[in-house]
C-alpha cells in the first residue's frame, strides 16, 4: 500500500520539478537527515537507490496503458541506418495527464464546453528548435538536437506562456536528421501524421466522476524561429530567391 503512494510521490516529484534526478535524491536525503521526512518515505538511504526510484516512477508513467496504446510509442524513419525513433504519443498523453491530474482534466473540461459544439475540435501548434547541451560555442554539432514541441491554441494565455503549457512530442539528435532525406521537412511530415489520428479517431479526457468527454483537433500550423521554418518547410530564406512559401514568387 505504502509502495504506491512512494511511486505516486516520485512521479509528481519528477513531473513538478525542473531538477534532475539526481538533484532530487539529493534533496531528499538532506530532508531526511533534517529530520524533515518520517521514517519508511525513502527506501534507500543513498543517492544511488533514490535515483533508480525515480527513474522506474518515469518508465510506469512512459509505459502507461491508455485506449491509445502505451504513452511512449516509437517510429520508424528513413536515416541511414534506419533509425527507431521514440516519441511521447499526443492522444495517449493527453488521456493519462487526464487520468491522474484533476487539474488537468477540469482545463480541458472547461476549453471543450466553451465550443458550444457536438463535435468539438481543438486546434495543435508544433514548435521546433535545436538547442545544444555543454558547450554551445563548439563548432561542430557535438550532442545538438531537435526538440519538437506542441499546444493546443485553445489554452488560456497565462499556460502558453510557461513551460507546462507545452508537451515534449519528441528529440532526436540533428546528426540524424542529416541522414534524413528531406532533413527537418521530412521529420515533421510524420510528427503532422502521427497527428491525423487527432482529427479521426479523435481524443479523449478522462474525468473523475463522470463519462470520458471526447474530442477532435487539427493541425493548426507551426511556430520556430526564421531558420526552424526555412528548413520545416524547405524554403530558401531571405537569403534566396523565392523566400515565399505560398506562392514560390512566381
Amino acid at each position: 500500500m505504502f509502495t504506491g503512494k512512494r511511486r505516486k510521490l516520485e512521479q509528481s516529484l519528477v513531473a513538478e520539478t525542473s531538477c534532475s534526478k539526481s538533484g532530487i535524491a539529493r534533496i531528499l536525503l538532506r530532508l531526511h537527515r533534517e529530520g524533515a521526512l518520517h521514517d519508511g518515505v525513502l527506501e534507500h538511504r543513498n543517492g544511488r537507490g533514490i535515483r533508480g526510484n525515480l527513474q522506474k516512477a518515469v518508465n510506469d508513467l512512459a509505459n502507461r496503458m491508455t485506449p491509445f496504446g502505451p504513452v511512449l510509442q516509437s517510429m520508424t524513419l528513413e536515416c541511414s541506418p534506419p533509425l527507431k525513433w521514440d516519441f511521447i504519443h499526443p492522444i495517449a498523453l493527453v488521456y493519462m495527464l487526464s487520468q491522474i491530474s484533476a487539474g488537468f482534466s477540469a482545463l480541458m473540461h472547461n476549453i471543450i464546453g466553451k465550443l458550444n459544439s457536438n463535435s468539438p475540435e481543438l486546434n495543435i501548434l508544433l514548435y521546433i528548435d535545436e538547442c545544444r547541451p555543454g558547450n554551445v560555442l563548439r563548432p561542430d554539432k557535438g550532442r545538438a538536437l531537435q526538440h519538437i514541441l506542441w499546444t493546443f491554441v485553445e489554452f488560456p494565455e497565462w499556460l502558453t506562456v510557461r513551460g507546462q503549457g507545452w508537451f515534449t512530442f519528441g528529440c532526436i539528435r540533428t546528426s540524424a536528421i542529416a541522414t534524413l532525406p528531406g532533413h527537418i521537412s521530412c521529420l515533421m511530415k510524420h510528427v503532422a501524421k502521427s497527428l491525423l489520428n487527432f482529427g479521426t479517431t479523435g481524443g479523449m479526457v478522462a474525468a473523475p466522476n463522470s463519462a470520458p468527454l471526447l474530442f477532435k483537433a487539427k493541425l493548426a500550423g507551426f511556430l520556430g524561429d526564421e531558420k526552424g521554418l526555412k528548413e520545416v518547410f524547405g524554403s530558401k530564406g531571405p537569403g534566396g530567391s523565392k523566400p515565399c512559401v505560398s506562392c514560390k514568387n512566381r
